[in-house]
């Protein structure tokens, strides 16, 4: 080969390579290119809102209470919790000395263990008089936490709560009485619940008239009530 071939034959092939580089370097794209954004439609714009509203702060649905307790009615709200605590004691002592319910227990079963449980109770509060739970110190809470109840830009509506199929009156209704079979009880409002003291499980407050019931909810028991506490 010849000198000037051989010259020629490099120079060409510095030149492929040159057009090469060149070529590569516009195909691959640089680090700093801008992408084009995508378009979403509505659907996924919607879809990825409701993504996005699954990891936000739930809204606080507590029920705050009407009233700020003072440190005599906390006393007697230690006090109240204490003699709840000792009948939810003798409520299960009481029920555990009965046959068991079998799992699939018919209405008449139920019915007789029921009616079981309102003779033993009744014959262990035999003695049973009105102030047992509600002391004067809970009769003036509960009446202060029921006027807040029924106060306020939401007074009239909780009142109408407590009034709905509220029975009224019921003279004969005592303490260690079981509450009449067909007779409805009126519902809580949410703000004084969640200023009375909490109750075990299977007792429940409830208004007759305007006096206020602590009930035994499996046996419909009175186990106690108040003087007349709602305004």
């Amino acid at each position: 080969m010849t000198h000037p071939n051989r010259f020629l034959i490099i120079a060409g092939s510095v030149l492929v390579a040159i057009a090469l580089a060149v070529w590569y370097t516009n195909k691959t794209p640089s680090a700093t290119e801008v992408k084009p954004q995508t378009v979403l439609t509505d659907q996924e714009k919607e879809d990825m809102l409701a993504a996005s509203d699954t990891n936000e702060t739930p809204l606080a649905t507590e029920v705050e209470p009407q009233i700020v307790l003072t440190d005599n009615e906390k006393k007697a709200v230690t006090e109240f919790d204490k003699r709840t605590r000792e009948y939810e004691g003798l409520h299960k002592k009481l029920d555990a000395s009965l046959p068991k319910l079998p799992d699939k227990a018919t209405p008449e079963q139920i019915d007789k263990h029921q009616k079981s449980m309102v003779a033993l109770i009744q014959q262990e509060r035999k003695n049973a008089k009105p102030g047992e739970f509600f002391t004067p110190a809970m009769v003036a809470l509960i009446k202060r936490a029921s006027g807040a109840t029924v106060a306020g830009s939401d007074g009239k509506q909780n009142k109408e709560t407590i009034m709905d199929e509220n029975p009224g009156t019921l003279p004969n209704v005592t303490v260690n009485d079981k509450y009449p079979d067909g007779v409805p009880v009126a519902s809580m409002p949410p703000e004084l619940l969640e200023t009375l003291p909490k109750l075990p499980e299977g007792q429940e407050y409830r208004f007759l008239g305007k006096r206020l019931v602590l009930m035994d909810a499996c046996c419909q028991l009175v186990l106690d009530l108040t003087p007349n506490v709602l305004t």
